[in-house]
């Protein structure tokens, strides 16, 4: 009798979670398609809740967006499912370039984890989604098979919006790119030195950077060492970049210096005041930990 209870209350509440699944993304889909279009602190809350729950209020939101400026393109290491965090946090952004190996792997129907934990799939892809129907209208969203590259358009606040979905390992990547934009994120991947110096590199003398720092492993507080690849964060702890703090060693200064925006230590905010050689770069976070 008892295994026959658990079974039905086990079938009840797979029911309930499917009709709740159900009347969401009947509601996700009203909302797309309707007139409607979320606020940046609406946004927020959606793309990036982290930040959200730890700002004093929309108000923190405005004051940050101006202290960065109007940025018409941002790039994104180690994005995944969501790559929307730029055009929220600043203002005027056109165009996202987001890399992340597991791009690749989004039409996959099984699940492809390596051995470096780079994941992706149809549900990953789902999710991705899932998150730019909340954020944008009139959404193309490509295949994700077979391409160097992959391009997402949409429209926000009436203005067309563009993302490039780059399917490479980040730290290969950002050797390569000779660009550079005024707005990188880097949240919750944590590069080794060397790729550090080619991003900050890619960034605009004057750009800001976003990021939970160099990391520190949760396993052993005091294991201070380099990475050997991006590490995607599983067992480590946010730092700040160099973990010592002594940011002008790496050409950058804090943005939110003094600033009760944020009440949380562990979100770090710099904006890049001179340029340094990748190699320099480097040899100071190694130096600096």
């Amino acid at each position: 009798m008892e295994s026959f209870r658990k079974r039905i209350n086990w079938k009840i509440n797979n029911l309930t979670s499917r009709i709740s699944y159900l009347r969401e993304g009947i509601s996700r889909e009203f909302f797309y398609y309707s007139s409607n279009e979320l606020s940046d602190w609406q946004s927020l809350a959606v793309v990036f809740p982290f930040l959200h729950s730890r700002l004093s209020g929309k108000e923190a939101l405005s004051l940050i967006q101006s202290k960065i400026g109007r940025v018409e393109r941002a790039l994104d290491i180690g994005a995944g499912t969501n790559p929307l965090k730029p055009f929220i946090v600043a203002r005027g952004v056109s165009e996202v370039i987001a890399v992340d190996p597991g791009y690749r792997y989004y039409d996959n129907r099984e699940v492809y984890i390596d051995k470096l934990g780079i994941i992706g799939s149809r549900w990953e892809k789902a999710e991705m989604i899932h998150l730019l129907k909340l954020v944008f209208k009139g959404l193309n969203f490509p295949r994700m098979e077979g391409k160097e590259e992959y391009i997402i358009t949409g429209v926000r606040g009436g203005r067309a919006r563009r993302i490039r979905l780059v399917p490479e390992d980040a730290s290969v990547w950002i050797k390569n790119w000779d660009q550079s934009v005024p707005l990188i994120i880097v949240w919750r991947v944590f590069p080794p030195a060397e790729t550090w110096g080619y991003i900050l590199q890619a960034l605009d003398e004057g750009g800001v950077l976003i990021t939970t720092g160099y990391g520190l492993s949760f396993q052993n507080q005091r294991e201070r060492r380099d990475y050997s690849y991006i590490s995607w964060g599983v067992d480590i702890d946010d730092t700040s970049l160099p973990r010592n703090g002594n940011t002008k060693i790496i050409g950058l200064e804090p943005l939110l210096t003094g600033s009760s925006l944020i009440t949380d230590d562990n979100i770090y905010f710099y904006r890049k005041v001179r340029p340094l050689r990748p190699e320099e770069v480097r040899d100071a976070l190694i130096s600096n930990s």
